[in-house]
C-alpha cells in the first residue's frame, strides 16, 4: 500500500478522522508550520475516500507531488522530532542527582598495633574524600601528623598509601 503526502492548506490544525472515532485519525499542523508537520502520509485508501476527496475539493488540503517538497517537510520534522528527544534528554539529565563518589568505603586504619604492624581497624571515609588524610580509627586519630601520603608510581596510578613517619633526635655536628 502507498502513500500519498498531503499538505494541510489552514493556518491552524487540521485533523481528519478516517472512521468517525477519535482513536484513528490522521493530524496536521497549520500550513508553512517550520516542524513540517503540515504535511503528512496519507494511505491511498483513506485519500480515495469521499470524505476526504471532498476536502481536497473545498481546497482544505492539497497533495504534494513534488519530491524535492516531500523531502523538505520529511526533514523538518525529522528535525523537529530531534530537537524534541535533545531537549527531553536535557531536561531528564538535569532531573538526575549526580553526586559522583560521596559513597561510605571502608578502609583499613593504618595506625600502629602493638605487634609493630597496622592496626586494620575497619574506618569508614567518604569515597571523594579517601585519599585527603590517613584512615585512622578514633584509638589513633591524634597520630594523622605523623603520615605522610605516597602517591603511586604509575600516571594513572591514583592510590595512595599511607607512611607513618618520625622525627629523630637532633644531631649536633662537631
Amino acid at each position: 500500500m502507498s502513500n500519498r503526502f498531503v499538505q494541510n492548506n489552514e493556518p491552524g490544525p487540521t485533523v481528519f478522522s478516517t472512521d468517525g472515532k477519535v482513536s484513528n485519525y490522521i493530524e496536521w499542523d497549520g500550513k508553512g508550520s517550520p516542524t513540517g508537520n503540515d504535511v503528512q502520509a496519507v494511505s491511498e485508501e483513506v485519500f480515495n475516500t469521499p470524505a476526504f476527496q471532498k476536502m481536497v475539493r473545498r481546497g482544505l488540503f492539497t497533495e504534494v507531488t513534488g519530491e524535492d517538497a516531500i523531502e523538505d517537510s520529511q526533514e523538518r520534522q525529522r528535525q523537529e522530532w530531534e530537537s524534541r528527544r535533545d531537549a527531553a534528554q536535557r531536561d531528564s539529565a538535569s532531573a538526575i542527582d549526580r553526586q559522583a563518589n560521596n559513597d561510605m568505603v571502608t578502609m583499613h586504619c593504618v595506625g600502629p598495633n602493638v605487634k609493630g604492624g597496622k592496626c586494620g581497624e575497619d574506618v569508614l571515609v567518604r569515597e571523594q574524600k579517601a585519599n585527603d588524610k590517613p584512615p585512622l580509627c578514633p584509638q589513633h586519630e591524634s597520630l594523622a601528623s605523623e603520615f605522610i601520603p605516597e602517591y603511586g608510581s604509575e600516571a594513572l596510578d591514583q592510590s595512595v598509601s599511607w607512611t607513618r613517619v618520625k622525627m629523630g633526635e637532633r644531631v649536633k655536628q662537631a
